[in-house]
């Protein structure tokens, strides 16, 4: 095991950090969206305003959450981790098709 192994590994862990970091920014957004809704409810109208404040603060938290989750664990996955096993190895892909240089084209609608 190299330097560069060690570096690599704490580059992993680093990474797994900010996931961590983004979980516990979602937990304190949450807690903000309470605070702010709980401040104006002082009468009837505050209190239908707070649960606008409720409802809109906790819908843009989830999806947030749930966009940076697919975001960040996918620049994991094939970024960081999936290079870890897979080699460039192998042949280039070739398609089962007709490979033409040109192709004719052939007009075959009727004029109305």
């Amino acid at each position: 095991m190299g330097l560069y192994d060690v570096t690599s590994y704490l580059s992993d862990i680093l990474s797994y950090a900010r996931i961590l970091a983004l979980g516990l920014a979602t937990g304190v957004i949450a807690m903000v969206m309470n605070i702010l809704a709980g401040m104006v409810q002082i009468n009837v109208l505050g209190f239908i305003l707070s649960l606008v404040i409720y409802f809109i603060g906790h819908v843009f938290n989830i999806t947030m959450s749930l966009l940076s989750a697919y975001v960040h664990d996918s620049r994991l996955q094939y970024i960081e981790f999936f290079n870890k096993f897979y080699d460039g190895g192998g042949y280039n892909f070739e398609p089962l098709a007709i490979q033409t240089k040109s192709i004719d084209v052939i007009d075959n609608s009727k004029e109305v």
